[in-house]
């Protein structure tokens, strides 16, 4: 999977034991406390990733995961330093001349994204490029039919919560759950969970306009490029959901069953390949359900906060005239009057 281009860059990293630098193999480093963290710090009061720092070309951006007291938002220089826990960080260019090489970073999905790269072979000669803006919305859809959201930068973070710059509440998603990367209609996706990952499962994937949803919680994502799609047609990915698993077990065996043996009287490519389509379906059809009744929920409770807000705002306005009229309008007609 080929990344996006960027620089040679590194960190130096600061404790009370000394000093390091740290090679960065990647145009992204994740910083936090997870073994699987480009930058590990050690210290399990820390969440598994605080940081998500990306380079692209020459500009180096740093977006907090989590709830920080002083984060650093946005793009950096080596000036800034990055306070996590007791450790102070601060990322650097291997060369700030104007004719730094541009290096095309790659990744293969069958090993694990954080084994070490060859950088020296992905060295490019071309002089560094402008940076591309990004030419890509994401269409997103959690239970209540697709919304379209573009983006207005080059980084966002999907999330929950703040300091999620892209939120989208009640859609099983963790406060801050994926780095977004776009340059064109290019995006990357990068999972800022990786304690919920396996060791083989790359952290980071690569997503196209065209390409079928990826699946996030309980939200379904597309990419839309510059030419106009219908997003009433866009092709949902039948794995079902990871989040709801649990529902997924009221698929009873007899389900499936007859779903395996509606075309038993077909030759058997032809009944395997019937079946698989119907249990697909089947597992479709139950999240879709599942994320439609979550959305009717989700509004009914919405709708009863509003309704006792509402309530307790006009009792609080009529105790108030009560007041005005009962006790404060008589002592002021008292003092005037005398």
């Amino acid at each position: 999977m080929q990344l996006w281009p960027a620089n040679r860059w590194g960190a130096r990293i600061r404790t009370k034991r000394g000093e390091r630098w740290v090679d960065l193999k990647k145009p992204f480093a994740m910083v936090g406390s997870h073994p699987r963290c480009d930058i590990q710090i050690e210290d399990s009061r820390l969440p598994s990733v605080v940081y998500l720092v990306v380079i692209h070309y020459d500009r180096i951006e740093a977006w907090p995961t989590c709830p920080l007291a002083f984060p650093i938002w946005g793009r950096i220089s080596k000036n800034h330093v990055l306070l996590v826990g007791k450790t102070r960080l601060q990322f650097f260019l291997k060369d700030d001349s104007p004719d730094t090489d541009v290096v095309e970073f790659e990744s293969d999905l069958i090993e694990p994204v954080d084994a070490p790269l060859d950088v020296e072979q992905q060295l490019g000669t071309s002089p560094v490029p402008e940076i591309a803006d990004p030419d890509a919305d994401l269409v997103l859809d959690w239970g209540s039919g697709p919304k379209q959201k573009s983006l207005n930068r080059n980084i966002s973070i999907l999330g929950e919560d703040h300091p999620s710059l892209i939120r989208l509440h009640r859609a099983h998603l963790h406060r801050c759950d994926h780095g977004v990367v776009c340059f064109g209609e290019d995006v990357w996706l990068i999972d800022l969970h990786p304690e919920h990952l396996s060791e083989e499962t790359p952290i980071i994937r690569h997503v196209r306009p065209g390409d079928p949803s990826v699946v996030l919680g309980g939200v379904h994502l597309w990419i839309t490029g510059s030419e106009e799609s219908d997003i009433d047609h866009l092709v949902k990915s039948a794995r079902p959901i990871k989040s709801f698993e649990p529902l997924a077990t009221t698929i009873s065996d007899d389900d499936i069953e007859t779903a395996r043996t509606n075309t038993s009287e077909q030759n058997v490519a032809v009944v395997q390949a019937g079946s698989d389509d119907k249990v697909e379906s089947l597992e479709l059809a139950l999240t879709e359900r599942f994320l439609k009744k979550n959305a009717k929920q989700s509004f009914r409770r919405r709708a009863l906060k509003f309704s006792a807000m509402t309530i307790l705002s006009l009792a609080a306005l009529s105790g108030i005239a009560v007041i005005l009229t009962k006790g404060v309008l008589p002592m002021v007609r008292t003092i005037y009057q005398d």
